[in-house]
C-alpha cells in the first residue's frame, strides 16, 4: 500500500521538518476528511477512516488508524481494524510513501456475488498496479460473500496471515493458518487477460495435506441486480488437486491412510472433476477406486462417483487407523465429513466378514452433522443372498436408522453360517436352516432397540406378516417385545428351534397377537391338518394375561387356554388340551418354548391325550411359571407338576400310569410287560445352574 499516502508525501515532509522544531501535538482527527480524500485519490477506491488517527514521525514515521474501510458500496469492500503502518523514511524524503511493515488486528473482506460472478461497480476503479506490499500482517482475516437481499455469509477465515507482493499484479506470497492448519499460497504475475497461476499447499503435521496447482482466469460477464447493472467477473480455473490423509504427511494413528487426486475444471462456484483417483492404503495393500466428481462451493457439497473391481473392507477394518477410529466411537465425530458428501460407490467384489460380496452398490449423502441419507444399497451376500436397503441414518452420537430392508436367498444355510461368523446370535442363525428365505420390512433402529413395520417374512412355504417392536432390557429394568403377526403355511414339524430365541427374552415383557392358518404337522395331506392358531397375551413384570390361546385342528390336536395372573400371584390361567396324537403339540412346545420336551419318549408322542392344564405364578416371580396337568395320556393317567424359569425346567414331578407297560417300550410281545405300570419322575436343576439361560 505504498501509494495510499503518495499525495500527502509533500505535506508529510513539511510536517517532518516542523516536528523537529515544535512538539508533535497535532490533532490528526481534525484532518480526517483530507486524509480520507487523499487515500481515495491515491488508491482509486473509496476510503473512509473511523475512530482515532495517529501519525508519529519520530523516531520513525508510523500511521495508526482505529478503523479503515476501503471500497465502494456496490463492489468489494475491506473493513480493517487497528491498522499500524511503518513508513520508510528515505523514500518519504523523496516524496514517496512506502510501508516497510503493516499490521492489521482484524480485517473483513466482503465480495458481492451472483450465482457465478464476482460483482464490480459498472465504472472501473483505477487501482494502482504498482502498489508494493513488503510485509502485511493480519492477525485475523475473514472473507464473506454478499448476495442481493441477503446477509453476508462467511466463507473463509485465516489467522496470522502474512502477505507480500512487489506489485498489485503479483506475484503474491501468502502464509497463515486456517482452522489451525498452516497453508502457503504462491501466484504468478497476472497476465494481460487477468489470468494467473497459483500453487496452494495446506495442512500436514496433525492435519491432512492439500496440494493445489491451477491456472485461474477472470472472464467478464454482465450481471444485473434489483437496482443497477454491475460488471461481473466469472472465475474459471483448470488444474490438479491432491489430498493426502495419514502417513507420510500425518503421524500414524486414528486415521485411515488415503490419497485423493483429481484433475478439474471450474466455472464460478462449480468444480467438475474430470478424473478422480482414490487410493486407500491401510497396511501396504492398496485399494484403488477411480471415477469423477463435482464440487459446489455455494452449498459446500462434494459429489463423488467411484468404481473398483475389488474392495477389501476386512483389511481396512483391521488396520490400525480404522481400529483407532472405531475406538473413538461415533460420538467423537471422527466419521463426520467437513462438507456434504454425495457418494456413489460400486464394486464388483467386496471382502467383508472373511467372505466375498458381489456387485455391491452404494448411493447416499453424508451431511456435516453425522447424518446419512441412504438412497440405495444393494449387493449379493454370501450364499447368493440379495440384499437391498434405503433409508436415513444418524452416524454421530446415538446411532439410528430408519428405512426399508430386503433380503432374499434360495438357500438360507450359507447365509446363516455367514451371519454367525460376523457375530449374529445363534438363535437367529438357527432359523436359516437351508430353506428359501426372504424378508422385507420397514426398519427403525436406535442402539439395540428396533421396530419392524410392514414385515413380510417367508421361510420355505411359511409366510409371516405384521409389525413388531423390541426394547432391550437395561441393567436394572426389563425389556419388552410387542408383536402383531399373521402367518400361513406353517409346518410344525419343520419349525426351526426357537428355544434360544425365546430364552433370550429373559427379563422381558411380552405383548403378542398371532393369527395363523393352514398350520399343519408334516407334509401336506389328509392327516397333517389344516389348523389354526390364535394367540393374544400380555405380560408386564409378574402380571400375565392370556386373552386367547386357541389351537384347533392341528393334525387332530387342539388346545384352549385363557386367564389372568395378577402381580401379587393371585389368579390363574386354565384350559384343556386334547390330541389324537401328542406329537404335534410336543413339537410346538419343543421348538417354540420348552426345549426339554424333546426328551419325551416316542411312545407318548404317538399316544393321544386329554389334559386339564393350569398355570400359576408366585408373587413377584416375573420369569417363572408353575404348570400342572392332569388327565389321560394314552391308555393311562398323567399327573404333572413343573416349575419353569425363563423357558427352562427348574423342578419336575410327573406320575404316569398305563394298563400295559410294554407299550411304553414298544414291546407288547413280552408277557411280563402285559400288566399295568406306574412311572414317577422327579427332578430339580442344581442351584448353581438356576437362572442360567443355556438349555441343558
Amino acid at each position: 500500500m505504498r501509494d495510499s499516502l503518495t499525495a500527502l508525501a509533500g505535506a508529510v515532509v513539511l510536517v517532518l521538518v516542523a516536528a523537529l522544531a515544535v512538539p508533535p501535538f497535532i490533532d490528526w482527527s481534525a484532518h480526517r476528511a483530507l486524509i480520507d480524500r487523499t487515500l481515495s485519490d491515491s488508491l482509486g477506491a473509496g476510503a473512509r477512516s473511523e475512530g482515532a488517527i495517529d501519525l508519529r514521525l519520530l523516531p520513525s514515521p508510523h500511521l495508526r488508524l482505529a478503523r479503515l474501510r476501503l471500497g465502494a458500496e456496490d463492489g468489494p469492500a475491506l473493513d480493517a481494524q487497528a491498522v499500524d503502518a511503518e513508513i520508510a523514511l528515505a523514500p518519504l524524503l523523496k516524496g514517496e510513501v512506502r510501508f516497510v511493515q503493516t499490521s492489521v488486528e482484524r480485517a473483513g473482506l466482503t465480495l458481492p456475488v451472483s450465482d457465478e460472478a464476482l460483482l464490480l461497480p459498472r465504472e472501473p476503479q483505477t487501482l494502482r498496479r504498482d502498489i508494493v506490499i513488503d510485509d502485511l500482517r493480519i492477525r485475523r482475516l475473514t472473507v464473506a460473500i454478499l448476495r442481493t437481499g441477503e446477509a453476508p455469509q462467511e466463507q473463509f477465515a485465516a489467522e496470522n496471515l502474512r502477505l507480500r507482493a512487489p506489485a498489485l499484479a503479483g506475484p503474491w506470497l501468502a502464509e497463515g493458518t486456517a482452522k489451525g492448519s498452516p497453508f502457503h499460497l504462491a501466484t504468478s504475475v497476472a497476465g494481460s487477460d487477468g489470468s494467473l497461476s497459483l500453487k496452494l499447499t495446506g495442512g500436514g503435521d496433525t492435519m491432512p495435506r492439500l496440494e493445489l496447482d491451477a491456472r485461474i482466469t477472470l472472464k467478464p460477464e454482465d450481471a444485473s441486480d434489483a437496482d443497477r447493472v454491475r460488471r461481473g467477473l466469472v472465475p474459471e480455473a483448470e488444474g490438479t488437486a491432491r489430498l493426502t490423509v495419514g502417513p507420510p504427511v500425518q503421524p500414524a494413528g486414528a486415521v485411515l491412510p488415503l490419497t485423493l487426486a483429481a484433475k478439474f475444471a471450474s466455472r464460478g462456484p462449480l468444480v467438475q472433476a474430470k478424473t478422480v483417483e482414490l487410493e486407500l492404503d491401510p497396511g501396504g495393500k492398496a485399494a484403488r477406486l477411480s471415477g469423477n466428481g463435482r464440487l459446489d462451493l455455494r452449498e459446500a457439497r462434494l459429489g463423488l462417483t467411484l468404481r473398483t473391481r475389488r474392495l477389501d473392507l476386512d483389511g481396512l477394518l483391521l488396520s490400525g487407523g480404522a481400529r483407532g477410529l472405531l475406538a473413538q466411537g461415533l460420538t467423537s465425530g471422527a466419521l463426520t465429513p467437513p462438507l456434504l458428501l454425495d457418494l456413489d460407490l460400486s464394486a464388483e467384489s467386496v471382502a467383508l466378514g472373511l467372505d466375498d460380496w458381489a456387485d455391491v452398490g452404494f448411493r447416499g449423502t453424508f451431511d456435516r452433522t453425522g447424518g446419512l441419507v441412504l438412497r440405495r444399497f444393494e449387493g449379493r451376500a454370501p450364499g447368493a443372498a440379495t440384499v437391498a436397503a434405503t433409508g436415513e441414518a444418524e452416524l454421530s452420537g446415538s446411532p439410528r436408522f430408519t428405512g426399508h430392508i430386503d433380503v432374499a436367498t434360495r438357500n438360507s444355510e450359507a447365509l446363516g453360517r455367514y451371519l454367525g461368523r460376523i457375530g449374529a446370535e445363534e438363535s437367529v442363525t438357527a432359523i436359516l436352516d437351508g430353506r428359501a428365505f426372504e424378508i422385507g420390512t420397514d426398519l427403525s433402529a436406535a442402539g439395540t432397540d428396533f421396530s419392524l413395520r410392514n414385515l413380510r417374512l417367508a421361510l420355505g412355504e411359511a409366510r409371516v406378516t405384521g409389525n413388531a417392536r423390541y426394547q432391550r432390557a437395561d441393567a436394572n429394568g426389563r425389556g419388552r417385545l410387542d408383536a402383531q403377526l399373521s402367518a400361513t403355511g406353517i409346518d410344525i414339524a419343520e419349525l426351526p428351534p426357537l428355544g434360544e430365541l425365546m430364552s433370550g427374552l429373559h427379563r422381558h415383557d411380552l405383548g403378542l397377537t398371532l393369527k395363523a392358518r393352514d398350520v399343519r404337522y408334516g407334509p401336506a395331506g389328509a392327516h397333517s391338518g389344516n389348523g389354526t392358531i390364535a394367540v393374544s397375551l400380555q405380560s408386564d413384570g409378574a402380571s400375565l394375561v392370556v386373552d386367547t390361546l386357541d389351537i384347533a385342528n392341528l393334525a387332530g390336536a387342539s388346545a384352549q387356554l385363557a386367564g389372568r395372573i395378577a402381580p401379587d400371584g393371585s389368579g390363574r390361567i386354565e384350559g384343556r388340551v386334547t390330541a389324537g396324537k401328542t406329537a404335534p403339540l410336543l413339537a410346538l412346545l419343543e421348538r417354540g418354548f420348552l426345549p426339554e420336551a424333546r426328551f419325551v419318549p416316542q411312545s407318548v408322542r404317538q399316544s393321544g391325550l386329554a389334559l386339564d392344564l393350569t398355570l400359576e405364578r408366585e408373587s413377584g416371580e416375573a420369569d417363572a411359571l408353575r404348570a400342572s396337568a392332569k388327565g389321560k395320556a394314552g391308555e393311562g393317567d398323567l399327573d404333572l407338576a413343573l416349575l419353569t424359569r425363563s423357558g427352562r425346567i427348574d423342578r419336575l414331578d410327573a406320575t404316569l400310569t398305563t394298563q400295559k407297560t410294554g407299550r411304553w417300550f414298544g414291546r407288547d410281545d413280552i408277557a411280563a410287560l402285559r400288566q399295568p405300570g406306574r412311572l414317577r419322575l422327579t427332578g430339580a436343576r442344581p442351584a448353581a445352574e438356576a437362572g442360567q439361560q443355556s438349555t441343558p
